[in-house]
């Protein structure tokens, strides 16, 4: 479904979110519980991808493979006006309901 929120973002388009699966996540906490005798007092370590792909081209990408368009067109817009416009959308759904989606998701 193509809703104008799907064209809106409230950062930097050209920014990546390293992704991590919750299972990675407790699997790279259980090794290192076992193996902190061998580990210095102060560490850090990176589990996350190195490299991941921006917002701009995943939205891209999405676009291509779900609606079969090149370019996505993805509109930025300030943090205070996409959080006021969450507030709205979240309380007209008890009003005007979405149909793809549940309450409380």
């Amino acid at each position: 479904m193509r809703q104008l929120t799907s064209h809106l973002y409230s950062g930097n388009t050209d920014t990546g979110q390293s992704v991590l699966h919750r299972d990675d996540m407790i699997d790279a906490f259980r090794r290192a519980i076992e193996h902190r005798s061998r580990l210095p007092d102060e560490v850090t370590i990176l589990i996350g991808e190195a490299d991941s792909m921006s917002y701009r081209d995943l939205q891209n990408r999405l676009g291509r493979l779900i609606h079969g368009e090149q370019t996505w067109r993805t509109l930025t817009m300030p943090k205070l006006l996409a959080a006021a416009g969450a507030w709205l959308e979240d309380r007209l759904e008890a009003v005007i309901p979405r149909p793809h989606r549940r309450r409380g998701q």
